[in-house]
């Protein structure tokens, strides 16, 4: 993974404090989510990844979901995703 300073355009506001992360997915993301402790994406390869928001590392990865995945929801410990056919899925941390 490789993990840059931004800004690349001079009239970025958050000088010095966004993160490129990157190596966790092999297709497109389609959704994003996070809370203090952890960012989560979701790809069009059917797999959601946890990266951590003060260092840019990836700490895990979920997979196995039959469909690409469109939709994520994070409320305190628990997550809800699409990407398995026709179900809604929690998944609890």
């Amino acid at each position: 993974m490789k993990l840059e300073r931004w800004p690349r355009i001079a009239s970025q506001r958050m000088k010095r404090r966004a993160h490129l992360f990157e190596g966790g997915h092999n297709e497109r993301i389609t959704a994003l989510t996070g809370d203090s402790t952890k960012i989560l994406t979701a790809g069009g390869d059917g797999r959601v990844v946890a990266w951590s928001p003060s260092s840019g590392d990836k700490m895990y990865s979920m997979e196995g979901f039959t469909d690409a995945l469109s939709s994520l929801c994070l409320n305190r410990s628990l997550l809800i995703t699409d990407g398995m056919s026709n179900y809604v899925c929690l998944h609890d941390f």
